[in-house]
C-alpha cells in the first residue's frame, strides 16, 4: 500500500512538473490579417472553340489582354468570335465567369464611318485588327441600332487620329463598301483588312483631296467589277501602290485616276483589262506622270476610251 501511494505521488509530481514547465501564451491568439489578399477564381464559358483554363487571382486584380484571348473562328459552326463580356482593365471583386460572344460573319461598310463623331476632322484613319487598348471607343452600329460585331472607332483629339479596330483578327469590308468621302484626311492605313468580298470600289477614295500617299498592297480585288472614279480628284495624291491589284473581273475603269494632278508615278503593268469595257478619262489631268507603261493593256472589249 505504501509503495502504491509513493508511486501515485511520483506520477502526480511528474505531471505537475510537465504542466508548469510548458510555456503558456501571453495573450489571445492573434487575429488574421484583414488586409491579406483574398483569392478569386476567373472561369470562362464559351459555346464554341476552346475554353481557356480557369485561374486564381487576388482581389483588386485588373484584367489584361492575356486574360481575354482572341478565339478566332470556329470551323465547325462557322461562327466568328466577337468579344468577351468583360473588358481590359475591369477589376475583379469576386469569383467571376467570363462569357464569350459569337456572331455570324460581319462586314464593315465605309458609309457608316461618316456618322462617327469627328470623322470629318480626322487627318489620319487607321484600320487595325487589334482591339484599341485604352480610352473610350464608339461601337459601330448597323441601321437597326444593333452592334455590328466587334468593330470600334476611337478618335484621338490631340493627333486627329481615327482608329477603326477589330478584336485581334478581322476587319472585313462589306461587298458594297461605299467611299471615304473625306477631304481632310492625309493618310489612310490598312492592317490586314479583308476586301475579298468587295465587288464595287466605285469612288472609294473619291475627293480625298488631302490624301498624299496610299499603300493598297494588301487589298484583295479579285471580285471587284467596278473601279470607276476610285481615286478621282485625289488632287494631292503623289503615290499609290496598286501593284497587287487583281483586275480580272473589272469592267469599268472610267475616271479611275482622273484629276490626280500630283501623281508622279504609277505602276499598273499588272492590270488585266480583258473584260474592261470603259476606259474613258482614266488618266484625265494626270499632269505629273512623265511615263506610263500600258503595254499590258488589252482593249478588245473596250467600247469607251
Amino acid at each position: 500500500m505504501k509503495k502504491t501511494t509513493v508511486l501515485i505521488s511520483c506520477i502526480l509530481m511528474a505531471a505537475l512538473t510537465i504542466l508548469t514547465g510548458c510555456p503558456q501564451p501571453d495573450g489571445p491568439a492573434p487575429a488574421p490579417d484583414d488586409n491579406s489578399p483574398v483569392p478569386y477564381t476567373i472561369s470562362y464559358q464559351t459555346a464554341y472553340g476552346t475554353v481557356p483554363a480557369s485561374k486564381t487571382v487576388d482581389a483588386g486584380y485588373k484584367l489584361t489582354k492575356e486574360d481575354l484571348p482572341f478565339l478566332g473562328k470556329d470551323e465547325t459552326s462557322g461562327q466568328l468570335f466577337a468579344a468577351w463580356n468583360k473588358n481590359i482593365g475591369d477589376e475583379i471583386t469576386g469569383d467571376v465567369t467570363i462569357t464569350a460572344n459569337w456572331q455570324d460573319e460581319v462586314y464593315l461598310s465605309l458609309e457608316k464611318l461618316q456618322n462617327i463623331d469627328h470623322y470629318y476632322e480626322a487627318t489620319t484613319i487607321k484600320f487595325q485588327k487589334e482591339a484599341y487598348d485604352g480610352g473610350e471607343v464608339t461601337q459601330l452600329s448597323d441601321t437597326n441600332g444593333e452592334h455590328e460585331g466587334f468593330y470600334t472607332a476611337h478618335y484621338i483629339e490631340d493627333t486627329k487620329d481615327l482608329i477603326i479596330s477589330g478584336n485581334g483578327k478581322y476587319i472585313i469590308f462589306a461587298p458594297a463598301t461605299g467611299g471615304f468621302n473625306n477631304e481632310s484626311v492625309t493618310s489612310i492605313t490598312f492592317d490586314d483588312c479583308i476586301t475579298s468580298y468587295c465587288e464595287d470600289m466605285n469612288r472609294m477614295f473619291y475627293f480625298c483631296s488631302s490624301l498624299v500617299n496610299l499603300d493598297l498592297s494588301n487589298f484583295d480585288t479579285k471580285n471587284v467589277t467596278s473601279m470607276e472614279s476610285m481615286f478621282s480628284n485625289c488632287s494631292a495624291l503623289e503615290s499609290v501602290n496598286v501593284s497587287s491589284f487583281n483586275t480580272s473581273k473589272v469592267e469599268n475603269m472610267s475616271h479611275m485616276f482622273g484629276y490626280c494632278t500630283k501623281l508622279n508615278s504609277l505602276d499598273i503593268t499588272n492590270f488585266n483589262t480583258e473584260h474592261v469595257t470603259t476606259l474613258s478619262w482614266m488618266f484625265r489631268e494626270c499632269k505629273s506622270i512623265a511615263l506610263l507603261d500600258l503595254s499590258s493593256f488589252k482593249t478588245s472589249e473596250v467600247k469607251f476610251i
